[in-house]
């Protein structure tokens, strides 16, 4: 089964942010695909888990592990308050559970310019992989981060780095759906 995991700090611009939910939903209902939202805010969006913690990458840490917890899926999509999904985002299935796969067909939108890059890139944003897994991992994250702080050498994306500070050995893959996602 599949689901989607979708975190906020509440803080985007709330047109940018109703339209993001409005869009991930429609897919949601037409994919039949549950939704686990954690926002530093109550709201109305899927299965919410209210986490009255101030922003910051612990936090962050916490609302992923959070909605991986609560949510009953095999499979799951990190989906983030500021991307505009495309359908064939969630068309993708994990060949394996040993790795975080990671949807490299992204464009960068500027909202204030209307400039736009295309990377090929692995960004939490564009996560997909088996839940147990995830939860493993992010379960020793926040076990790290608590103990000894937040440090960029730790890695952020998953699986995407081999320095000695990283989380753990998971390794990543990428993958491009077939349109892709816009990160505004």
């Amino acid at each position: 089964t599949k689901g989607i995991i979708f975190y906020t700090d509440n803080q985007l611009k709330i047109k940018i942010a109703h339209f993001v939910r409005r869009q991930l939903a429609k897919i949601a209902r037409r994919k039949n695909i549950p939704i686990v939202s954690a926002s530093l805010k109550p709201m109305d969006f899927g299965s919410n888990i209210y986490l009255p913690l101030k922003r910051g990458y612990l936090t962050l840490f916490k609302q992923i592990l959070a909605a991986l917890e609560v949510s009953r899926a095999d499979i799951i999509f990190f989906c983030e308050h500021d991307v505009l999904y495309h359908p064939s985002h969630f068309d993708f299935t994990p060949p394996t559970k040993d790795k975080f796969y990671y949807n490299e067909n992204v464009w960068r939108l500027n909202s204030e310019t209307g400039h736009a890059i295309h990377h090929i890139l692995r960004q939490t944003s564009g996560i997909c992989v088996y839940r147990d897994l995830a939860i493993k991992h992010y379960r020793e994250r926040i076990r790290r981060v608590e103990k000894e702080g937040f440090s960029w050498a730790m890695g952020f994306e998953p699986g995407t780095h081999t320095r000695e500070a990283r989380v753990d050995n998971i390794k990543s893959e990428g993958w491009k759906s077939e349109l892709p996602n816009i990160d505004i």
